[in-house]
């Protein structure tokens, strides 16, 4: 089964359809009603009836040994078992009906409401599965191809579900021939049921008494959750104690540090405030000196230049003294090797020795005065410079 794709508007429109319906889909998954206490009591209308079925199995199972033991004994000639066998056909006749009323009262009675719940939330996330993807081929390709298939599967499951329905009428029809058997059988019961009301009484009292033991087994499981509860409870309260004294006592901390980090920061702000006047006063303080170690130093570079001008002035008359007294000297010594030379007749080569000799030590005094003159110039130069 297909068909031709949807124009882009025809796309857009049925989209926005799929869209709201999913949207309202999404709403109604999302709201649970709370089954609890429901739930409580299915438990224990399952448990009944599963106890009720077990029950009615045993005896149906009993029924069809006692129908074949019957259709052995027709041909016997001792009527006897066969009377007995007849009885015991009654009975578990009567045990059955009375087992299938009770069944059918108690499944009349106690529906599956989770069962029913849980399947109508599949049906809808089905539902959702299948417009979502019906969506997607719409904005894919403009077609319902997922819509298509899950009709095609949907028919063949109604097919199946056709053919069952009518191997289920079959079924029922068996179950009418044997329901006539059953009721020609219960025409040969219906004399024995007085006999086996004091049974059923019992029964009932059984019933009754298992009833009881099962709401006892509930109060007190009941009372064991609500003490388990409530244990629980305890235990968190103590525990919400314990945490709201670990919070006060972490909030005292905190207090405290702040309080000391206030005080810290307080301390700080005035000790900077008293570094910084003592720091204003420093600088003013040194500034004074400077100011004043700048006078003296004036006044020291006036008496210097004085000191070196006399210094020089002294200096200049200690040399010319000096260069007077070794011109005397020198005078002196050539007066003396003059008269030497007189007196005491030389060679002329010894008398220009001594003559030359007497020039050179002449020459060494006066380069050594020279370069003793430069030296004390240089020292006077550099002082000048290191206290300026």
């Amino acid at each position: 089964m297909t068909s031709p794709p949807l124009t882009l508007a025809e796309s857009l429109r049925v989209s926005g359809i799929f869209e709201d319906a999913i949207e309202k889909l999404l709403f109604l998954s999302s709201v649970t009603p709370d089954l609890i206490q429901h739930q409580e009591l299915s438990q224990h209308a399952g448990d009944e009836i599963s106890s009720i079925i077990h029950h009615q199995r045993q005896l149906e199972a009993k029924y069809e040994k006692l129908i074949d033991q019957r259709a052995s004994l027709k041909g016997v000639a001792n009527k006897a078992e066969y009377k007995k066998n007849a009885r015991a056909i009654e009975k578990a006749g009567q045990l059955l009906r009375e087992a299938t009323k009770t069944l059918s009262q108690n499944l009349k009675e106690n529906s599956d409401v989770n069962k029913h719940f849980t399947k109508m939330q599949q049906e809808k996330e089905e539902i959702i599965t299948l417009l979502t993807q019906t969506l997607d081929d719409l904005k894919r390709n403009g077609t319902f191809e997922s819509l298509f298939k899950y009709v095609r599967e949907g028919k063949r499951t109604h097919e199946k579900a056709h053919e069952i329905l009518k191997q289920e009428k079959d079924s029922i029809e068996v179950m009418k021939r044997l329901n006539l058997e059953f009721e020609r059988e219960q025409n040969e019961y219906e004399k024995h049921i007085v006999s086996h009301h004091a049974k059923l009484a019992s029964l009932k009292q059984e019933n009754n008494t298992l009833k009881q033991k099962s709401r006892a087994d509930i109060s007190y499981a009941r009372n064991e959750v609500k003490a388990k509860k409530e244990s629980t409870a305890r235990l968190h309260q103590q525990l919400r104690e314990e945490e709201e004294l670990k919070i006060s006592t972490w909030q005292r901390n905190c207090q405290v540090e702040t309080r000391v980090h206030e005080e810290t920061v307080a301390f700080l702000k005035n000790r900077q405030e008293v570094l910084q006047n003592s720091l204003k006063e420093a600088h003013i303080k040194a500034q004074n000196e400077l100011q004043s170690k700048q006078e003296e130093l004036s006044q020291l570079q006036q008496r210097n230049e004085l000191v070196e001008h006399q210094l020089s002035i002294y200096e200049a008359r200690w040399q010319k003294e000096i260069d007077e007294q070794k011109r005397k000297a020198q005078e002196l010594t050539r007066l003396a090797d003059l008269e030497a030379l007189r007196h005491r007749p030389l060679s002329t080569q010894k008398i220009s020795a001594r003559i030359i000799q007497a020039c050179y030590r002449t020459y060494i005094v006066r380069k050594n005065e020279k370069l003793a003159l430069q030296a004390k110039k240089k020292k006077k130069g550099k002082s000048a410079k290191s206290k300026r």
